[in-house]
């Protein structure tokens, strides 16, 4: 077998040689052995294409550890609190400017960056202070969240693309199963024992990825672009979301949508649904999901925008979809998922015509659940372009959906039991009845 300076030569010009060598260099002191061997049959660009990857995602993590740690930050908090000055006022420790200049030239060097003239400025402007000082308490907790923050994007950034501003939904995965979940206590096999005493998971750490995945790709991804922007990671929380699991009490909280314990509850209906239990949902077994109140036809269409099995069943992925649209109502990403499960041709718009075979077959569960409301589809049908009024009075858009400022309840009122009784039972015809 060829040792790999061999298959190097022989696939690189001697100029690639050169960028290659200075890729490795930049990446880190690295010894022969850790250089991945290349298969047979890998052309050059792929070749280069992925020792310049490797480069790049060693770049970020060196740096990403050449950030400050919890033991710098212990520093530079008894370092501020050595510079207190004095009067202290409503037991807050204050430090003024000349103070602050030596704190910043005294601290780890991870740290002389964030602590700017600017940043003092600032500072004081808020505070106030008949001396021009600054609060130390608000202080560190400005350096601990930016140390966060450079942590996190770095973090990110080694799993994308290089120069790129976001991360694929392969290269998130790749993100979630080598840094999040390993760290998470609940997946960590042994977690939990078996009957026989074996170890095993709390919870299994392929459904836990497949939720976060799911719910970030729903949330950031809005248009189905199958790319999520680093900055929407770290400004939507996400991020801070994810890193909370580390902490098994955190994991448990409901609040979190992201949390060890919100993924056990929608296991657990996505598996009450599941009545023979091989892991999928059919039809019927999805059309029970909330006392079947949802629209036949709407659900019938979900398995057609899904991706489905042979025998025309959806795994737990496919749930998840419809999951977060149906229970994140008022979204936007929501209103157009929706939309693209109602738009079985994907036109890009709905007719009349379609919009009556979806209230008719609402009005066929209404009639039974709702004996008292007096359904009439093509009042209902009319009352959907009354509030959307299209541009074009023959179709509806997704544009219109979301322009009318009522969205979900069009959306609902032809696809959901509840959401049609609230419009016919609201107080003011003018009403939305999700206020």
């Amino acid at each position: 077998m060829e040792s790999f300076s061999e298959q190097f030569a022989t696939l690189c010009t001697d100029e690639n040689v050169r960028r290659i060598k200075k890729m490795v260099e930049m990446s880190g002191d690295r010894d022969e052995k850790e250089i991945p061997i290349v298969m047979e049959g890998t052309s050059k660009d792929e070749f280069i294409e992925e020792i310049k990857i490797e480069a790049h995602q060693r770049k970020f993590h060196k740096m990403k550890d050449m950030q400050g740690t919890e033991e710098h930050l212990d520093t530079l908090s008894n370092l501020f609190h050595d510079y207190v000055s004095y009067p202290i006022v409503d037991s807050r420790y204050l430090i003024s400017y000349t103070n602050y200049c030596k704190v910043r030239e005294q601290c780890p060097i991870q740290f002389r960056e964030f602590l700017s003239d600017r940043l003092f400025e600032a500072f004081r402007a808020d505070q106030k202070d008949y001396l021009s000082r600054v609060d130390v308490k608000k202080l560190m907790m400005y350096c601990h969240k930016r140390t966060l923050a450079n942590h996190n994007l770095l973090l990110l950034a080694a799993y994308a693309r290089p120069g790129l501003p976001y991360l694929t939904y392969e290269e998130f995965t790749d993100f979630l199963t080598q840094e999040i979940v390993p760290s998470i206590p609940a997946l960590m096999l042994g977690s939990r024992k078996t009957d026989d005493g074996m170890p095993a998971y709390l919870l299994d750490p392929t459904y836990f990825t497949c939720f976060v995945e799911k719910k970030v790709q729903f949330l950031l991804d809005p248009l189905f672009t199958q790319k999520i922007r680093i900055i929407d990671l770290l400004a939507t929380g996400v991020m801070d979301s994810l890193i909370d699991q580390f902490d098994e009490e955190k994991a448990s909280d409901e609040t979190n949508k992201f949390s060890i314990t919100s993924c056990e509850n929608v296991l657990t209906i996505f598996r009450e649904l599941d009545r023979d239990g091989n892991g999928l949902l059919s039809y019927k077994e999805l059309l029970r999901y909330k006392e079947t109140k949802y629209s036949p036809l709407f659900i019938f269409n979900v398995f057609l925008t899904e991706k489905s099995f042979d025998d025309g069943q959806i795994d737990f992925t496919g749930f998840l979809n419809f999951y977060n649209a149906v229970e994140n109502k008022k979204l936007i990403q929501s209103m157009r998922w929706i939309f693209r499960v109602l738009d079985e041709e994907s036109k890009g718009y709905l007719t009349r015509k379609e919009i009556k075979d979806y209230v008719e077959s609402l009005m066929a569960i209404v009639r039974v659940m709702l004996p008292s409301i007096e359904a009439r589809v093509d009042d209902v049908v009319d009352e959907v372009f009354d509030i959307c009024r299209p541009i074009d009075p023959t179709k509806i858009t997704i544009k219109d959906v979301i322009d009318c400022g009522k969205g979900w309840t069009v959306l609902g009122m032809i696809t959901n039991v509840d959401d049609y009784y609230l419009y016919e039972t609201r107080e003011d015809p003018q009403q939305d009845p999700d206020q």
